[in-house]
């Protein structure tokens, strides 16, 4: 028993290190100082789930190439032969700066010419390296390393054979020696092995070259944005300090993530029924970024609960990490509060107006939020329709809220040299819905506007919400929820406040909507579902009040397009789920639109993926 406990070991070991040696082929060959990586992984099965996915939206009905688009690029290429379609493909961008002053002295000996397209690496997994050679014409092989016409007739590579790979690149000196290799730790390496396609941007590397250059353009950075910043205001030179000390917070913020970061990465993975996307940014883990982050607390409940029951465009929710975000805030905000201080009276507005915020962010645990799709007619209803939930101290959010809006005058006449555009009113105890006190905030747009774009506005303002402005309303539901709502009627406020007080979870599990909440990451700090069907069908329903014509027929109930950020460790990432379906239907619908629009129409063909109809 002991015996074969041990060979049972052994033999998991020895796979281990081979899957460890597979995984680490194109790794070895591509230089450390890379600023930027392109791979993508096993040629050939990426290939099929690529063509799977184009077969599901009719696409490869109209190109036969989408069919199999490795084959068709490789033909395209004529890269045919020798080509080990079951490796994995890397494309690196090398350090500029380095590789320009050395192609220039190259170039001064007349070898080659200094271009910064020269600085890239193409890595190409080969069965059979000789021919693989035979795809190109012209071949002259010198030390190793062969000099050839590229096939599709663009330009000269050197090729060099580095192990089951060949290393290709405008620049000889690229392909000479073979490179140390990368190595990747952490969440960059995870993503690297397991995806279907991944960009990693080695922001050490990065760092070596754009923290001296940024340093050195400095001043001249922080003199644009400062003028940008000023142009608009009434009193520029007094609020030149002010607007340097952002400036020069914008471009610390820009060196303190090149300082912090460890690696950035988006990657690709094409699944049966749709795309995920993954956006990450890892950081050192004892930096200040790395430890900040960290402390972040994800959730695994539904940040839709409470919503009532619409039609949505755009539903989401987010969790506030009071400690974390206030802390950040300071960090950033302290130099500019500094020199609105400075100003006295005239930076009080600002002052004021930041110790309110903070106020809000302490008071507030968490919030949801819907766009609901409108259906009043252009000019005689608000367009914007939406609601907010905020779960923390009602009192003091509701407070900080008329605070915030009595401010604004004063923050607007700091920063607008002409008349404002726009005046907000608040009404305290304006109507009472269900028992909740509501009070009233009201945006009222110029009334008589006297140059050509005050009318513009005006106009476009009294498109979007109708003859009495922009009307919302703030009220606690509870002692530890506010309702925000604007531009809903009293029904739809009281079905509102009824969702909210039984933290109503029906929009989160509808079908469509749980089948891609599924392929997102459980924990999250914040979530977003962008309904593109409701959001077209809404559009076009309104292009029919202007005399447009937008033939749309899409199946009901979509699936969403699903948006999560989260963090894990020292890492901050965005993930994204675009479902197979939804897709299909978008490219059906705008063929159908094109088609139509073009004298066709949909009564020609009732076929799901036709461009004729569904």
């Amino acid at each position: 028993m002991q015996s074969i406990r041990r060979i049972a070991l052994a033999g998991f070991l020895i796979a281990m290190m081979l899957v460890a040696t597979v995984q680490a082929q194109v790794t070895q060959y591509i230089p450390s100082k890379s600023m930027v990586v392109f791979k993508i992984s096993k040629l050939d099965a990426t290939s099929k789930k690529l063509a799977a996915f184009i077969q599901q939206m009719g696409l490869a009905q109209m190109d036969p190439r989408l069919a199999d688009p490795l084959g068709s690029f490789l033909e395209e290429k004529k890269v045919t032969k020798g080509v080990n379609k079951e490796g994995d493909l890397a494309f690196a961008v090398l350090s500029f700066q380095k590789e320009a002053v050395e192609a220039a002295e190259a170039a001064v000996e007349g070898e080659e010419e200094p271009m910064e397209e020269q600085s890239v690496l193409l890595l190409i997994p080969v069965s059979d390296y000789d021919q693989f050679l035979s795809n190109f014409t012209d071949v002259e092989t010198e030390d190793g390393i062969s000099k050839a016409v590229n096939p599709d007739g663009e330009g000269d590579s050197y090729i060099a054979h580095w192990g089951d790979y060949a290393a290709m690149s405008p620049r000889k000196s690229n392909v000479s020696t073979k490179p140390d290799g990368i190595t990747l730790q952490g969440l960059a390496a995870k993503e690297f092995e397991t995806k279907d396609t991944v960009i990693w941007a080695n922001i050490p590397a990065l760092r070596e070259q754009a923290l001296p250059e940024l340093e050195k353009n400095r001043d001249k950075i922080v003199a644009d944005i400062t003028k940008g910043l000023t142009k608009q205001t009434a009193t520029n030179q007094a609020f030149e300090p002010l607007a340097k000390a952002a400036a020069n917070q914008l471009v610390n913020a820009a060196e303190r993530y090149l300082k912090d970061g460890q690696a950035a990465t988006f990657s690709i993975n094409i699944g049966e029924k749709g795309l995920s996307t993954t956006l990450m940014t890892e950081f050192e883990p004892t930096s200040y970024l790395g430890q900040t982050v960290a402390q972040v607390k994800n959730s695994d409940q539904s940040l839709t609960a409470g919503l009532p029951d619409e039609n949505y465009i755009v539903t989401g929710g987010v969790v506030i990490d009071n400690e974390v975000i206030t802390k950040l805030l300071n960090d950033a905000m302290d130099p500019i509060l500094k020199e609105a201080a400075a100003l006295e009276a005239q930076g009080k507005p600002i002052t004021d107006y930041y110790d309110v915020l903070k106020s809000v962010l302490a008071a507030t645990n968490s919030e949801t939020f819907g766009l609901i799709a409108p259906t009043a007619a252009i000019g005689q209803g608000s367009l914007i329709q939406g609601l907010a939930i905020v779960n923390g101290d009602s009192k003091a959010i509701i407070k900080a809220q008329k605070e915030m809006i009595d401010m604004q005058a004063e923050l607007t006449k700091l920063f607008q040299s002409a008349q404002p555009p726009a005046q907000t009113t608040y009404t305290a105890d304006a109507k009472t819905v269900d028992g909740v006190v509501l009070n009233q905030f009201q945006t009222k747009f110029n009334p008589n506007p006297k140059t050509p774009q005050e009318r513009q506005i005006a106009q476009l303002m009294a498109l979007m919400y109708g003859p009495q402005g922009a009307v919302g309303y703030i009220g606690a539901v509870s002692d530890n929820q506010t309702l925000l709502v604007t531009g809903l009627t009293d029904e739809q406020i009281k079905a509102s406040i009824d969702a909210a007080k039984t933290g109503n979870t029906s929009v989160a599990e509808r079908p469509h909507v749980a089948s891609v909440t599924s392929e997102l990451p459980k924990n999250r700090v914040g979530e977003v579902y962008v309904s593109l069907d409701v959001l077209l069908s809404t559009a076009a329903n309104y292009a029919k009040q202007f005399g447009a014509n937008m033939p749309l027929n899409l199946q009901p109930n979509l699936p969403p397009i699903g948006v999560t950020l989260a963090t894990e460790a020292s890492a901050v990432r965005v993930d994204s789920y675009v479902p197979s379906q939804l897709v299909q239907q978008m490219v059906a619908a705008g063929m159908q639109m094109f088609m139509g629009m073009q004298g066709g129409g949909p009564e020609e063909s009732t076929q799901p993926g036709d461009p004729s109809g569904l």
